[in-house]
């Protein structure tokens, strides 16, 4: 029995030392050892499904009576109601007619901007706005929002004409102002009886096309629709 307990006493003691001389040497590596670095890449994994279906929602379909309908609004662009979403024109002389009245109301925009212009007034000021305009029509063409970059043209062309405009310029200038207003009222009293504006009928996100589902694929009809009419759905 006496030689059974020094047995484990001795196994214990090689154990318990064993131990101490493993935590010393963990507690030296830590201190002393060399900082180990690698290099590592960051990495992001996904997976992705594609799925096909139908976009179901309340739609309006809006009719032109004239032969000729030029759209006002980009697909996707929100209106309200009321808002010019299109003209119908009755031929291609009222249509040219309108591309000229869009233009002088630019030029007459641009010259009454270079009119407000007073001689002597401080142009550091106006040369800022037209460095930020030119900077804002930047950022909008790269982000893709052609149509909000060209909200600030006429700001810019008007700016630069004003920027450059003499005491001389501007006295010449209202006798240009007043050509135009007359032309601009010959043209619109010509194309009051051949052209007409479409307006929206209620407030929404509007699309320049139709695909004969508009009937079809509304809200309304959800509830009794069949996953077989769906597959066999035509426009």
């Amino acid at each position: 029995m006496k030689q059974g307990k020094i047995y484990i006493k001795v196994v214990l003691m090689i154990l318990f030392a064993a131990t101490i001389i493993y935590m010393a040497y963990a507690v030296f590596s830590s201190m002393y050892a060399p900082l180990n670095t690698m290099i590592v890449s960051e990495f992001e994994a996904g997976v992705g499904y594609n799925s096909t279906g139908y976009f179901v929602r309340e739609e309006t379909v809006l009719h032109s009576n004239y032969p000729i309908s030029v759209l006002a609004r980009s697909d996707g662009e929100k209106v309200g109601i009321g808002q010019v979403v299109a003209t119908g024109y009755s031929n291609e002389d009222a249509q040219d007619r309108q591309r000229n009245i869009d233009q002088l109301n630019d030029q007459l925009d641009q010259l009454k901007y270079a009119k407000d212009a007073t001689p002597g007034a401080d142009m550091s000021d106006l040369e800022s706005q037209l460095s930020k305009d030119i900077m804002d029509f930047a950022k909008q063409v790269a982000k893709g929002d052609i149509s909000g970059g060209l909200e600030n043209e006429d700001a810019i062309k008007g700016a630069v004409v004003r920027l450059h405009a003499e005491s001389a310029d501007l006295l010449a200038v209202d006798g240009q102002i007043s050509l135009i207003e007359s032309q601009l009222d010959t043209l619109m009293r010509q194309s009051s009886s051949n052209s007409s504006p479409i307006l929206a009928p209620c407030s929404g996100h509007f699309s320049g096309t139709v695909d004969g589902f508009e009937e079809i694929l509304a809200p309304s009809e959800l509830g009794s629709i069949t996953v077989s009419e769906l597959e066999n759905m035509t426009p």
